[in-house]
């Protein structure tokens, strides 16, 4: 499961039947809650890309809205954690985008915090053995040979321990820039 949070500067409950209309051919919604501000989706499925979908949105409503796209979620208990954490940090930052992941909030916050890290991480957040996983493969210049050599480990069981990552986070550490942004974290 996972949700969109839609934040405004203005009241958002009057344009919720639009926003409805409008996501409702494209993901697959499940319930949604609202407060004066905020619009929290909850969906199993999109057949469209999130960010093409925030964007028509926006279009539509002529409005200061953000649009945050969560990772995926065993259950609502944690989606409801992820969603306190979320309104903390919409508190303490200005984020000037229509469309925000995990990934942009990383590019936009200069210093982490413990709540960043807990959205960001998700069930990674306090795994010690995949920080020193992820730490040592980006330490070794992203590569497996060596990092797997220095963790005494098989090069698939690294493969394997950052794919399960990835999974989690929508972070391919593989990859310079999300290594970069995780590295700052961890």
């Amino acid at each position: 499961m996972k949700y969109l949070y839609f934040k405004s500067k203005n009241e958002i409950v009057t344009k919720i039947p639009l926003i409805l209309e409008i996501i409702s051919e494209a993901i697959d919604i499940l319930k949604f809650e609202n407060n004066e501000n905020s619009l929290v989706i909850y969906y199993s499925y999109s057949n469209i890309e999130i960010k093409e979908l925030a964007s028509i949105v926006v279009s539509e409503l002529f409005e200061d809205v953000s649009v945050y796209e969560s990772l995926k979620y065993r259950n609502e208990d944690e989606i409801k954690q992820s969603i306190n954490i979320l309104k903390l940090i919409f508190n303490d930052f200005s984020i000037n985008e229509y469309y925000i992941n995990n990934k942009i909030l990383l590019k936009y916050i200069k210093e982490t915090n413990e709540n960043i890290n807990k959205l960001v991480l998700n069930k990674y957040y306090n795994d010690k053995e995949m920080y020193l996983t992820i730490k040592t493969f980006l330490e070794h210049d992203q590569n497996v040979t060596k990092a797997s050599e220095y963790l005494y480990i098989h090069r698939n069981t690294l493969n394997q321990r950052l794919n399960k990552f990835e999974e989690a986070t929508n972070f391919n550490v593989k990859k310079f820039i999300d290594g970069y942004l995780i590295y700052k974290i961890i």
